[in-house]
């Protein structure tokens, strides 16, 4: 080693100011440089420069110690001369700068939760289950005693003709209980009754229903339809999903 040349500066903050000069109002202490000049000779001499270029790329941290020292320093810029001077190496200008090494902190992130998904059934296509018919009827509001007649396909005479039984009024209010069973027996035994004439045929409304198609799939026409329903229902729009109609 030829020589060594530390060198220790600071960075200063200045900032103009009207009708003035300069203004510092901060100093910053930076890393301490160290200057080398020396010889690389030998036969070893390429393979020593080789090394010193390595762990420049790699900012492999060194450890110097010679007239001074310096510790936790990295090689910044590294120079060869190569003349009729030194028959077997070279001349070589090496700086070290020392920097300051901290530890990053962070905090591992929680596990993945798997979202709860409801598992596959291989159940197929289940078909729909119909409930039998209640005894009675507990009274809605807005609701008619017409109106659960023909929600229930049951006799309207008949469920009255309960009603007056149980000392009920002839109208239907909003949290009374009607016996349906009445207007069940009262519609069969006019069914049976009709059994010799036309008989009359009700559908309940599916999702889906039209005017059209329901008439399509009872072989009658729509104006036959709409004869036998006018009074139960408007004509004017299709018939809502579960309202009962006549189709005969």
């Amino acid at each position: 080693m030829i020589s060594e040349e530390p060198e220790y500066s600071v960075q200063v903050s200045s900032h103009n100011i009207e009708k003035g000069g300069m203004v510092t109002d901060h100093v910053q202490r930076e890393t301490v440089s160290l200057h080398l000049e020396g010889l690389l000779i030998g036969p070893q001499a390429s393979n020593y420069r080789h090394r010193l270029v390595t762990a420049m790329n790699e900012g492999k941290l060194l450890q110097y110690s010679g007239r001074n020292m310096l510790l936790n320093c990295v090689i910044t810029s590294l120079r060869t001369t190569h003349d009729n001077s030194i028959a077997n190496g070279m001349s070589f200008a090496m700086t070290l700068k020392q920097v300051n090494l901290v530890k990053i902190a962070y905090d591992k992130l929680p596990p993945k939760r798997k979202a709860a998904v409801k598992p596959k059934s291989r159940s197929g296509k289940r078909n729909t289950a119909y409930r039998p018919k209640p005894d009675v009827h507990v009274v809605r509001p807005g609701q008619s005693v017409k109106d659960i007649a023909a929600y229930y396909q049951v006799s309207e005479a008949g469920i009255r003709a309960g009603m007056k039984l149980s000392g009920m009024p002839g109208i239907a209010q909003a949290g009374m209980i009607v016996a349906l069973q009445t207007g069940k027996k009262l519609l069969s035994n006019q069914s049976k009754t009709k059994a010799k004439g036309d008989p009359i045929r009700m559908y309940r409304v599916q999702p889906g229903d039209s005017w059209p198609s329901i008439a399509k799939q009872f072989g009658i026409s729509v104006t036959a339809l709409h004869a036998l329903n006018f009074k139960r229902v408007s004509t004017y729009m299709s018939p809502p999903p579960g309202t009962v109609i006549r189709v005969k």
